[in-house]
C-alpha cells in the first residue's frame, strides 16, 4: 500500500475536495482508496489537521492546538502519542482491506511548516507506517493565491487595499514555491514530491486518476467559491470597516456568497506576478509535471479594472447581512436543540420516558433544521453520543 500526502497549497479548493472525500468515504474505498478518518481535525474531520499540529513545535497561540484543546507542552506530547497510535492502528486497518492508497489531506501542511525540523518530524511519522510516499502539491499562480488570501484575511481583521499586495514577495515561501518544494524534498526526496499545476487541473482528483495509477475515482468539488477566489468585495467592504469580530462573525462572512470578487487590475497583476517569474520558471525545470506557462494566470479577469473603490462603500450590504442573519437563526436553533436534548436527558433520569421521548423528537426535528443531514460529521463525538443514548432509551 502506498501513502498519499496531499499538502495543499491553501486556495486551490483543498477544504472543498476533503469535505466531498469525506462524504463519499464509501466510494474511494470500493476504489481502493482509504481516505484517513483518525487524522481528522476536531472542528472539521474531513480536513487531517491533526498532521499539522503533530508536526509543529508546540504554539499555544496558533488556532490548531486551541482547537484540539492543547494549551501545554505536556499536553502536546500526550496530543502526538495519541496520533501516532491512532495512524498506525488506521494504516493496518486498511491493509487489511483492498486499499491500494492510503489518503492524507491537509493544506495547513504547505501553510504552517516552514522549516526542516517540522517537516523532518512529519516524515519520521508517515515513513514508520509507510515507505511508499508521495506528496502532492496544489500549485496556483501567485497572484491567484494572493487576490484570495488577502481578500478572505479581511475577515480576521487584516486591511484590504493596494498596498497589502506589496507584501507578497518571493522571500516569503508561502508564495515562493521553488523555496518550499526544495524544503519538503530535501526531507521527502524529490523523486517524492508530485506538484500539480492547478490552471490544467483545478480538480485534483482528475490528476489523480491520469498521472498516479492506480485508478483515484473523480470526486467532484466546487473550485469557485470564495475559499478559491477570495471574499466579496462588498463583504470586505463591511470587514474593512468592522471595529471588532468574533469567531462568528468569521464564520458568518468566510461562508457568505460571493458576488464579486476583489479585483486589483492589470498593473498591480502583472507587477506581483513577474517577481516570481524566475523561481517559478526554475521550478517547472525541475519537475515533469509543470512547464512555465502553468503559472501564468488568465489575464483576461485582470484587465477588468480595480474595484478597489468599493471597499470604501456598503454597496449590497443588504445580502449579507440577510445571510448573517440566517447563520444566526441557525446557532439559535443548535442551543434550542442543545436545550432539548438536555431536558430530554433529565426526563429520563426521572423516568419519564414518554415525556423524554417526546423532547427526544422535538430536538431531532430543530436539529434537522439547524444542521442538515449531510452537516452531521461536524457535531461532536459527546453529541453523537448523547444522541445514539437518547434514541435507544426513548426508544425511537
Amino acid at each position: 500500500m502506498r501513502l498519499i500526502l496531499h499538502i495543499g497549497t491553501e486556495r486551490t479548493g483543498a477544504a472543498n475536495f476533503q469535505k466531498q472525500c469525506f462524504a463519499e468515504l464509501q466510494k474511494l474505498r470500493e476504489n481502493g482508496v482509504w481516505y484517513s478518518e483518525a487524522a481528522g481535525g476536531v472542528n472539521f474531520k474531513p480536513n487531517h489537521r491533526k498532521l499539522a499540529v503533530y508536526a509543529q513545535n508546540f504554539n499555544k497561540d496558533d488556532d490548531g492546538f486551541s482547537a484540539h484543546y492543547i494549551s501545554t507542552e505536556e499536553e502536546h506530547s500526550s496530543f502526538r502519542s495519541s496520533v501516532e497510535s491512532d495512524l498506525r492502528e488506521e494504516f493496518e486497518t486498511a491493509k487489511q482491506t483492498n486499499c491500494h492508497t492510503f489518503f492524507l489531506s491537509c493544506e495547513h501542511l504547505h501553510a504552517r511548516l516552514k522549516n526542516e525540523t517540522g517537516i523532518r518530524r512529519l516524515h519520521d511519522l508517515l515513513h514508520s507506517i509507510c515507505s511508499e510516499i508521495t506528496v502532492l502539491v496544489h500549485l496556483r499562480p501567485q497572484i491567484e493565491v494572493a487576490i484570495c488570501s488577502i481578500a478572505n484575511g479581511a475577515a480576521f481583521g487584516s486591511p484590504v487595499n493596494p498596498s497589502a499586495f506589496d507584501k507578497v514577495n518571493v522571500t516569503d515561501p508561502y508564495y515562493n514555491y521553488l523555496e518550499s518544494l526544495n524544503l519538503w524534498a530535501k526531507v521527502f526526496g524529490k523523486q517524492s514530491i508530485t506538484p500539480v499545476p492547478f490552471q490544467r487541473a483545478p480538480n485534483i482528483s482528475s490528476f489523480l486518476d491520469e498521472y498516479l495509477p492506480p485508478t483515484f475515482p473523480f470526486i467532484e468539488y466546487d473550485v469557485s467559491d470564495s475559499s478559491v477566489r477570495g471574499l466579496d468585495v462588498d463583504a470586505i467592504s463591511i470587514l474593512n470597516n468592522l471595529n471588532s469580530r468574533n469567531a462568528e462573525a468569521i464564520s458568518y462572512f468566510l461562508s457568505a456568497p460571493l458576488f464579486e470578487p476583489l479585483r486589483i487590475g492589470i498593473g498591480i497583476a502583472t507587477k506581483v506576478q513577474a517577481r516570481f517569474y524566475e523561481s517559478n520558471a526554475r521550478l517547472a525545470i525541475q519537475y515533469n509535471s509543470l512547464v512555465s506557462s502553468d503559472f501564468i494566470p488568465d489575464w483576461t479577469e485582470h484587465l477588468i479594472p480595480s474595484n478597489f473603490d468599493k471597499l470604501d462603500g456598503s454597496k449590497g450590504a443588504a445580502a449579507h447581512v440577510q445571510h448573517i442573519l440566517t447563520m444566526s437563526k441557525n446557532a439559535l436553533l443548535e442551543q434550542k436543540f442543545e436545550t432539548l436534548l438536555t431536558s430530554s436527558e433529565r426526563a429520563l433520569a426521572r423516568g419519564n420516558v414518554m415525556i423524554a421521548k417526546e423532547l427526544f423528537l422535538h430536538s431531532q426535528s430543530v436539529l434537522d433544521l439547524a444542521v442538515p443531514t449531510a452537516e452531521r460529521y461536524r457535531l461532536s463525538k459527546d453529541v453523537k453520543d448523547r444522541i445514539e443514548d437518547c434514541r435507544i432509551k426513548t426508544g425511537v
